[in-house]
């Protein structure tokens, strides 16, 4: 039942020939997007610092995210989320995964930097072995290059660093091996190739960058606990979750012994596609701050109101730690414009209200967001309707919070017993 969506109305009881009560379901499904799943991808994630509004990249636990591989974007990845919404990173797939999260901000970014000691790529079909090969042997890799400026240089190396670390083999028929720097910055060896070297220039982080600035203005989400959405420590193989892409290595012997690294992120996706970490996006209720339900042509007094129950479903909960910067709901205020309420309260907006619903505690937070279900046989609240007021065509429902703004919540169910004239 809680996960029914619309609005149902059945003819429980018959009071006499003209008197019923009616049950009246309403919900915030919006029947335009029946189809749609709770929670909506965003995009890859990774944690970062911000100093001075730049991300800054790292491998640790922080209160930041923000979108992994901003050469993809052609527009903010994060524009849907605001403030106050709820989000959550990882699936089951990915070795890990977070309850629901608050976002208590959202930043806009000057550029990424890179605190870590891998070189990093800002797009996600960047692949350093993309390889020109020799004609007489293509599978002999000769020379790699990388999509340039879209790879942001490890922390401690510099552009006088970048600008030396140029290696250089010439020609020559000796038996000497060369040992050179791959531009990822490993270590790569040539071989003889029918009795001749191939003379050869690599680059190690010569057009890696310090700061990439993304083609369209990117967003950090500053988060209610700390994560780390950055670092891959796991082993990768044919019968694990994640696993490389393309094999980094012209041994296929050995692609089931590889290692994810934060280099190669890129190159490693989940079981179901899809880069590390996925950040999804928990649908809100944003179609304006009341729900109605049209009442039957047959209604044509009504005399009484009863508030049998109410599901609410994944509400925020910030928690103590975010108190100071955030509003912590602990009460909603229910509204119905077609009855007057009998409230007296002395906060303004709950004042006149039909009922003051409780919207749970920590206490109730078992997965990042609040759950709540609270039902009575004789009713919740039980209000009679003025004869002046009792001419109604619809049950339109307001949720306010203490502030009296519309209500934060994933999803709610309210059920009302309707003693009415019929005919």
């Amino acid at each position: 039942m809680l996960e029914s969506v619309g609005i149902f109305q059945q003819t429980v009881e018959a009071m006499d020939c003209q008197r019923r009560v009616l049950d009246v379901f309403v919900t915030n499904a919006d029947p335009n997007q029946e189809d749609d799943y709770d929670d909506q991808f965003v995009c890859a994630v990774q944690s970062v610092r911000l100093h001075e509004n730049y991300a800054v990249i790292v491998e640790d636990e922080t209160d930041w995210v923000t979108a992994s591989f901003p050469y993809d974007a052609t527009a903010d990845p994060f524009k849907e989320i605001m403030k106050g919404d709820l989000i959550r990173v990882g699936v089951p797939s990915t070795g890990g995964f977070t309850d629901y999260l608050t976002v208590v901000e959202k930043v806009p970014i000057k550029a990424f930097r890179n605190a870590t000691t891998s070189v990093i790529a800002m797009r996600s079909d960047a692949y350093p072995h993309l390889g020109i090969t020799d004609p007489n042997h293509p599978t002999d890799p000769l020379i790699n290059y990388r999509h340039e400026h879209e790879w942001l240089r490890q922390h401690g190396v510099s552009d006088e660093d970048a600008e030396t670390s140029h290696k250089n083999i010439g020609l020559g028929t000796t038996e000497e091996t060369y040992h050179v720097s791959y531009p990822h910055g490993g270590n790569g060896i040539f071989t003889e190739v029918d009795g001749t070297y191939i003379g050869l220039v690599i680059q190690n982080h010569h057009h890696d960058v310090d700061e990439y600035v993304p083609p369209v203005q990117h967003y950090a989400l500053r988060l209610n606990h700390s994560i780390n959405a950055t670092t891959i420590n796991e082993p990768i193989d044919a019968n694990r979750s994640k696993r490389i892409v393309a094999a980094l290595t012209t041994d296929p012997s050995l692609d089931e012994t590889l290692i994810a690294t934060l280099e190669d992120r890129q190159n490693v996706t989940m079981w179901g596609g899809g880069h590390l970490y996925p950040m999804y996006h928990m649908k809100e209720w944003r179609s304006g701050q009341s729900l109605t339900a049209e009442l039957d042509h047959g209604v044509k007094q009504v005399e009484e109101v009863r508030l049998m129950g109410y599901s609410l479903m994944n509400k925020r909960n910030v928690g103590p730690q975010h108190a100071h910067e955030m509003i912590q709901d602990d009460y909603l205020i229910l509204r119905i414009k077609e009855v007057e309420g009998k409230v007296i309260s002395n906060n303004r907006h709950a004042n006149g209200a039909f009922a003051i619903l409780y919207a749970g505690s920590h206490a109730d937070n078992t997965k990042g967001g609040v759950d709540v279900h609270k039902y009575d046989t004789d009713g919740i609240v039980v209000r009679r309707v003025d004869a002046t007021n009792s001419v109604m065509r619809n049950l339109t429902v307001e949720l306010l919070d203490r502030t009296g703004k519309p209500a934060h919540f994933g999803r709610l169910h309210l059920w009302f017993k309707i003693l009415a004239t019929h005919g």
